[in-house]
């Protein structure tokens, strides 16, 4: 085999993958560890400290850089933190924020790899069944939305979540979810949007193949959700879908809808 046949564009994006399911691995073991031996009293050390560290580890094997902005206005707020999610990549970047006391929800359909199984476990993550077509499951979902809009309103902490759920990654945004908006309705905890925005060449999208680049974080102005009524759920869906919508038409110079 000759140099100019191998294909070293697979070969790194092989390497890569291995070593990032090599670090999650090792970071889910250290999480879980130091959950289980503190009686859950270090999960939000694991969340800002050792999370971070480990997520950075791995944006900078892939050879991204990430950009946050707004993080200074909304910090310290409770809210619901609902970004775009684009891509794989937003469950290691998003740590990078390092925003405190907070909870992510996360769905248990992705829970397959042991890593991740043990770093939620160490995270205290919110786990959620996946939306099916199964009426018992779909009706757990709708309990655990409720549990956590009880959260909500019981204690200061913030929630992380992706309105458009579990679905196939595209360069557009995607259909936003009914349980979060009625989470956010019951509980009446302001909406921080978080636009992710990742270049179209650099987002793998469902494959592993990985260009350097720039993602950017970016948290927008908090929308109320004091008034907002059940009866108004699609309309208040909508408005905020067409805030990520606007956004990233402006950020991609595309017409999405």
């Amino acid at each position: 085999m000759k140099i100019k046949d191998i294909n070293f564009s697979l070969i790194r994006a092989i390497f890569i993958q291995c070593y990032g399911l090599w670090n999650i691995t090792i970071m889910g073991v250290i999480l879980s560890t130091l959950r289980r031996i503190s009686n859950s009293k270090l999960c939000e050390f694991n969340r800002v400290v050792i999370t971070p560290f480990f997520c950075r580890l791995i944006i900078i094997s892939i050879g991204m850089k990430v950009e946050i902005k707004g993080l200074d206005r909304v910090k310290d707020k409770q809210a619901i933190f609902m970004y775009n999610h684009n891509s794989f990549f937003d469950i290691f970047i998003l740590p990078l924020t390092k925003l405190k006391n907070m909870r992510y929800i996360f769905t248990e359909k992705a829970l397959g790899i042991l890593g991740l199984r043990l770093a939620n476990y160490g995270n205290e993550a919110l786990l959620l069944p996946s939306l099916t077509q199964n009426a018992k499951l779909n009706n757990q979902r709708n309990q655990k939305f409720k549990a956590f809009s009880e959260l909500l309103k019981t204690s200061s902490i913030s929630i992380l979540t992706a309105p458009e759920g579990q679905h196939t990654f595209e360069h557009r945004i995607d259909i936003f979810n009914d349980g979060v908006f009625i989470m956010a309705t019951d509980s009446q905890v302001d909406i921080i949007p978080v636009f992710i925005q990742i270049a179209k060449e650099n987002n793998p999208f469902q494959g592993y193949r990985f260009k350097s680049g720039t993602i950017i974080i970016e948290f927008m102005e908090p929308i109320k959700t004091i008034d907002w009524k059940i009866e108004q759920l699609e309309q208040n869906k909508k408005s905020v879908r067409d805030v990520f919508v606007k956004r990233f038409n402006k950020a991609h110079n595309t017409t999405i809808v």
